[in-house]
């Protein structure tokens, strides 16, 4: 399970990735969250950090 920390640094890799020309941000997101294992409140964190 990944802490809150985490989720938040995921949302900082997911922006910069998008803004390096990841166009499919969505696709981006479900990837790296379900590598690092971000889920539950953690995940609904970092979703509405990116909105």
């Amino acid at each position: 399970m990944a802490t809150i920390h985490q989720a938040r640094r995921g949302v900082v890799s997911l922006l910069y990735a998008y803004d390096l020309g990841n166009d499919n941000l969505e696709e981006l997101k479900n990837e790296y969250f379900e590598e690092r294992k971000i889920r539950n409140r953690q995940r609904e964190f970092a979703e509405a950090l990116l909105k």
